[in-house]
């Protein structure tokens, strides 16, 4: 919500307004995303209390829920460009909001590059299908190796936080593939390739 600063506290933020929620979902296709979808702020309050101005701090995080069920193919993209957001204030009341990426599909691929970020939240991506890849930064492949012996830059970074990090490829033969970037957990941090025959 939008919130003024306290005349008489400068500086103190004021919490308002529970984070939102966001779903994109499809049964049989594919789910993109290629820019910000933002569910809860956590601006910083002015400091200067002669001529408050309004600004946004979530009380508590927003959700935001990517699923899809194609089989094949991409299922879920998430480009370099894209930011998934739900921020919240370390003195917000909270709790953190949730960000779920999840696909089902046999054989199809769940690809995330970009910031992917839930302050005091958990980010959830998983794949349940046989043959499924999930693919961190990677283009949707993992980079090839020149004929010099040596690997390309990669083209994709990620940039994922948040207070609990799961990522599966959960079904046989699932793979979890990561590229350049960060990954970064406050309390919890998990990957898994738990099906038969599964690699990280």
């Amino acid at each position: 919500g939008n919130n003024l600063s306290d005349p008489l506290n400068p500086g103190v933020a004021s919490f308002n307004g529970a984070g939102g929620n966001v779903t994109l979902a499809s049964t049989n296709g594919s789910v993109s995303v290629d820019s910000t979808i933002q569910v809860s702020s956590d601006d910083p309050a002015p400091s200067d209390t002669a001529t408050p101005r309004p600004y946004r701090a979530s009380a508590s995080g927003g959700n935001i829920t990517l699923t899809s069920g194609q089989a094949t193919g991409a299922a879920i993209t998430v480009s370099n460009s894209s930011q998934l957001l739900s921020l919240l204030d370390s003195a917000a009341p909270g709790p953190g909001g949730k960000i779920m990426i999840q696909a089902t599909g046999n054989s199809s691929s769940i690809n995330v590059a970009g910031t992917v970020e839930a302050d005091r939240g958990t980010v959830d991506i998983r794949q349940t299908g046989t043959n499924g890849a999930i693919y961190l930064a990677t283009t949707g492949q993992i980079p090839g190796i020149s004929p010099d012996g040596t690997a390309p830059p990669p083209t994709d970074t990620i940039a994922l936080s948040a207070d609990i990090v799961k990522i599966g490829a959960l079904g046989t033969n699932g793979t979890l593939n990561i590229g350049a970037g960060t990954i970064s957990a406050d309390t919890l941090l998990r990957l898994y390739a738990g099906g038969s025959n599964g690699t990280i």
